[in-house]
């Protein structure tokens, strides 16, 4: 079982400074945020037309076991055009999320497929290629060891592969780094 912690993108302005180094250019934060952290969660709004370009650089910008998980967009243009990316970045796909009527099409063949529930809520589904467990962690929610556990124990008994998905303008990177260790603590990951 692998629990994973995420974050809703990594181009984050609210980061800059904070997270990443101020000087850090633009085209370098995904393969520091992958020196960090496992995945990352693709928002449904990055499909745009040069995804498939874009997957290249993001497929050489992080390190094998590196985790993508693709919002899907209820758009079909850009459903086509994150199909071309999922050609690019393979096996470093890990699952599917499905927001409000998005449907994965014959990629549910291939990868985990799991719509999101509400935030704090663990919704797992085996639809797909294999069960997939999810749950949305806001900045509300702070970084709280004995509030993130519970959550991080809900999800580690639902599927052999989780994501504990950052959400928030921006993602608490404090409360990322919180879960990512009770995850190690705990060998789920």
């Amino acid at each position: 079982m692998s629990v994973f912690v995420a974050a809703y993108g990594w181009e984050h302005p609210g980061w800059s400074g904070s997270y990443y180094p101020e000087d850090l250019p633009d085209d370098w934060r995904l393969d520091f945020y992958a020196n960090e952290f496992r995945a990352v969660v693709v928002p449904a709004a990055r499909w745009r037309a040069d995804a498939a370009e874009a997957a290249v650089a993001w497929y050489e910008d992080t390190p094998a076991g590196f985790n993508f998980f693709l919002e899907v967009p209820s758009e079909e243009a850009a459903r086509s055009r994150m199909e071309a990316a999922v050609a690019v970045l393979g096996p470093k796909v890990a699952g599917l999320l499905l927001r409000g009527g998005a449907e994965a099409g014959t990629l549910a063949e291939r990868y985990p497929v799991c719509p999101l529930a509400g935030e704090g809520t663990v919704r797992a589904d085996s639809r797909g290629a294999g069960p997939l467990a999810v749950a949305r962690w806001g900045p509300e929610r702070g970084a709280d060891a004995a509030a993130l556990r519970p959550m991080v124990d809900s999800l580690a008994g639902r599927a052999p592969t989780a994501l504990l998905l950052f959400e928030g303008n921006p993602p608490d990177v404090q409360a990322m780094g919180t879960a990512r260790t009770i995850i190690q603590l705990l060998g789920a990951d």
